[in-house]
Formats: C-alpha cells, structure tokens, sequence
C-alpha cells in the first residue's frame, strides 16, 4: 500500500558535522517543493561513490562479523593498495545502501546497524528495496532512525509521491551543480509479483531534472548541455532482460560493444510490467547509468539503447554481504567515480570474509572466471 501521508521530517543540518556537505536541503513542509528533496555535498575531482546493496542484516545475522566485513568493503580500495595506514584516503565521499538493508529484523538490528554506518563519519544515502519493510517495527521506524544520523543524506519529505526514498543529492563546487545522483524507490510488490517505478515518481523525476538544469522540456535537453547523473534503484527496470537478451543472447557471461556480463542466476527480477522511466531517462539525456542490486549474483553493465539513440547503462551491482543466497567469486562492493569532464568510471572490488579483497576486472566477468 502507498505511503500516502509521510512523517514531517526534521531539517538536518550536516554542514557543521561533514566538512564536505555544503548543505543539508532536506526541508519538509505540507506541499513540498523541488529543493525539499535534494541534499548537497562538495564535489572535488575523484569523487567516489560506493554502492553496497542486498545486505540484509536480520535477526539471525552475525551483526559484528557483518560489521567488521562492511568496514573491509568500504576500505577495500586501501586493501587492495596495501596501505590500510591511509585508508582514509581511500575512503568513498558516499556510501549508498541500494536496497534489501534489512529483512527479518528487528528495531535493536536496525538501531545497532546505524549506529555502525553513521560512526563511519561518511555521507551516506538510504534507498529502500523490497524487503526493507518485512521486520519488527513500524513502517516508519526506519525512516526516523536514519533521520537521528548525522552523516545521512536521505531526503523523505511528506508528499504524496509514491513510495519513501525519492531524493537528491547535489555534488557540486562554487554553486555549480556538478554531478547528481537520484534515488528511487522501486517500491516493493505488486499481487505477488515486483512492483515498479510509478507514473508518479517517474513525473517527479521528470521535474527534478527540468529544475537542476533550467528547462522546460526534453525538447530543450536535445541542444542543451546537461548534468551529468547517475540512478540507484534496488528492483531493475525491465530494461535489464531486453538488454540481456538483445545484446548477449542470454548467455551467462561475455562481452560486446562496450557491455559486459556476468549472469550467474536465472533471470532479471524486474517489475511486474514495463514503465516509462527508461524512456524518460533517455529524453532527457542527463542520466548516465541505472544502479541496481536485488538479482545477488548478477554483475552487468549493459550499454543499452533500445528504440532510442541515448546509450543508458544498466549495471547490476555487487552483493555486500554472505546472507541470504551469495556469489562468493563477486560479493563486495562497486565504486563509482564521478570525473569533472562528465564522464565516470567504476570499479568492483571483491571481498571475503578473511578481509582479502581483489579488483574484478571485465575481463574476468566476461571469461566467466573470477580469478583469485
């Protein structure tokens, strides 16, 4: 059921607490406005985001072995450089938890887990995935322990948006916008299938864009020189199987006109029906690549077209934890590099649970073979 009617969100000022947050612009009023919904931090060239998805901390879970394997992920760069004395160096500027967090859990799991990432002292966004909710607390509870953190970027005013992470985060320098990154909530089930990005959202989105870059219409983003984003949504767009199917036939892993694959389960898990979110996204020409996580043992980045002529990668990211279901050759984390010319780079990095970590390059996703 939709979420109609949100809890009214306390502003969080962050720029006294993370010297690189510009500023918080979480505001939340009765009819919010576009700025409502964006946060902000200072971008500086290298900037590096890293998703973790498909964590799912329980009731059952070993939270301080989860805790200690999550630290690895996040300074898995530092390991692989073998200079763990600066791993703050390489820390990522945000962390971004892509869904599927928790499920099965309870307030004391969600508390503990927050309490770990927050003490990090490193930005971080919350997105929801489909099982976020299955736990013993309220539908809201969530919502108001990432509000009590000082690191958190997540952006929830009351609207009547579906769903509860539809956000902003502005990276930028000087007042200049430099790079976005736009959260979605891909909600949770339909019946008893997947559900989708809704009109709703999609419109929202539509705005969002309009906004940050000045124009009216996606007639205007054509001819105009737009800022660059990246997507992070839990449930792939059904876009993920037509590009599986159109560029790689299906097959398990391999590599073709600038996409590579590593499909080690059957099946792309999207929603129970098409959306206009693809196609929206390629109107408007400021979306680089879609981030999802939610299939755990797919890793993609299919440089998709479809019917229109903007190339969208669509990138399955990795799973970040050994609960539930888990491919122990790419559980870790991916690394997504924000360049000042546009364009970004990324970089997966698997870890176990020993604390050894290791680049997956395409070339071993493509082979098929994870090489350690």
């Amino acid at each position: 059921m939709q979420n109609s009617k949100k809890r009214t969100r306390n502003t969080l000022n962050l720029l006294f607490v993370v010297p690189i947050l510009l500023a918080s612009g979480c505001g939340s009023v009765a009819t919010p406005s576009l700025d409502d919904y964006v946060s902000e931090l200072e971008y500086h060239e290298g900037f590096t985001v890293l998703d973790l998805g498909d964590i799912h901390e329980s009731v059952i879970a070993n939270l301080d072995v989860d805790f200690e394997y999550l630290t690895n992920v996040i300074y898995s760069r530092a390991i692989v450089a073998n200079d763990m004395a600066h791993k703050e160096d390489y820390a990522p500027d945000l962390i971004i938890m892509n869904g599927d967090t928790f499920m099965d859990a309870n307030k004391l799991v969600v508390k503990r887990f927050f309490e770990f990432i927050d003490s990090l002292d490193i930005p971080f966004a919350y997105n929801y995935g489909n099982h976020d909710y299955e736990g013993q607390y309220s539908h809201g509870y969530i919502d108001r322990i990432v509000q009590g953190c000082k690191n958190s970027v997540l952006c929830n005013p009351e609207d009547d948006v579906y769903g509860n992470s539809n956000y902003v985060v502005n990276i930028g320098h000087d007042g200049d916008i430099i790079w976005q990154i736009y959260l979605m909530d891909s909600n949770s089930y339909y019946k008893l299938r997947y559900d989708v990005v809704h009109d709703d959202q999609i419109e929202w989105y539509r705005k969002q864009v309009e906004y940050a870059n000045g124009i009216t219409s996606s007639e205007q983003a054509k001819d105009f020189d737009m800022i660059p984003s990246l997507m992070f949504m839990h449930i792939p767009l059904r876009e993920y199987q037509y590009a599986w199917t159109e560029i790689a036939g299906d097959t398990l892993y391999g590599a073709k006109d600038g996409s590579v694959w590593y499909m080690m389960d059957s099946g792309v898990g999207s929603g129970y029906k098409d959306s206009d979110l693809f196609s929206v996204i390629q109107d408007y020409r400021s979306t680089q690549a879609v981030i999802s996580n939610h299939d755990h043992t797919h890793n993609c980045d299919f440089l998709y077209s479809g019917d229109g002529d903007f190339p969208v990668h669509l990138i399955y990211a990795n799973k970040s934890s050994i609960n539930i279901y888990y491919d122990p050759d790419t559980m870790g984390g991916m690394f997504f590099t924000l360049n000042e010319d546009k364009t970004f780079t990324t970089e997966r990095i698997r870890v176990d649970y020993n604390g050894n970590a290791s680049v997956i390059t395409d070339e071993m996703l493509a082979s098929g073979e994870i090489i350690w």
